[in-house]
């Protein structure tokens, strides 16, 4: 099993997991991936679910190191590589990604490293109602220019 293969079947197991089904079920073969939304061809992400954010596109999200930034609803830091919380929260500041410390690149430099890294980030409010074993979020820059609108 390569690495790719691993990481959709840690994925799905992960959505499992978090949705209290049966992560045994998940290890079958899945569907098709189901892509996230899109309006008409125009380039742009339109949620299935209102999420409430912070105004950071790394907050409450986990770095596998594996290619994949999950969604886990916490004040993790997604732009690590290591689970850790939110360095603005811990001292007592709003996080903010415009006052981050950790904020030396525009959101266009770091999704053209993401996205050549081919590295798919994986928020909630576009993932499947049944999360299929080959979802694999969507486009950095997706992700990143869906963020700025809201």
């Amino acid at each position: 099993m390569d690495k790719r293969e691993r990481v959709k079947k840690a994925l799905k197991i992960f959505w499992e997991i978090i949705n209290g089904k049966d992560y045994v079920r998940c290890l079958s073969v899945c569907d098709e991936p189901e892509p996230a939304i899109r309006e008409s061809s125009v380039n742009v992400l339109v949620p299935k679910i209102e999420i409430e954010r912070k105004h950071c596109p790394f907050y409450g999200f986990w770095n596998t190191s594996l290619g994949i930034i999950l969604d886990m609803e916490n004040d993790q830091c997604g732009l690590l590589n290591i689970s850790n919380p939110c360095c603005m929260e811990q001292k007592g500041d709003v996080p903010c990604w415009d006052t981050c410390p950790f904020n030396t690149k525009t959101l266009e430099e770091i999704s053209s490293i993401f996205d050549k890294q081919n590295i798919r980030i994986c928020p909630r409010e576009f993932a499947p109602e049944e999360i299929p074993s080959a979802w694999e979020g969507v486009k950095a820059s997706d992700w990143f220019d869906y963020f700025i609108k809201i």
